[in-house]
């Protein structure tokens, strides 16, 4: 299973990528400033992670 990191998972492309990559086997980290996405988007797979870029060791922390 792979990882992906979608930066921005409640903007309109970010929600679309997390649908799609959401039915398929990779296990998601959603950065995001606010933990709220979607309703739509519902999957045990996808880890939203509430952190700003600036973040950058606490991201590699939870990633890696």
């Amino acid at each position: 299973m792979k990882n992906i990191l979608i930066i921005g998972g409640s903007g309109f492309i970010g929600s679309n990528l997390l649908e799609r990559l959401g039915l398929a086997d990779y296990k998601l980290f959603v950065l995001n400033r606010k933990k709220k996405l979607s309703p739509l988007i519902n999957s045990s797979s996808i880890k939203v992670i509430e952190a700003g870029l600036d973040e950058i060791n606490l991201i590699k922390k939870i990633i890696l």
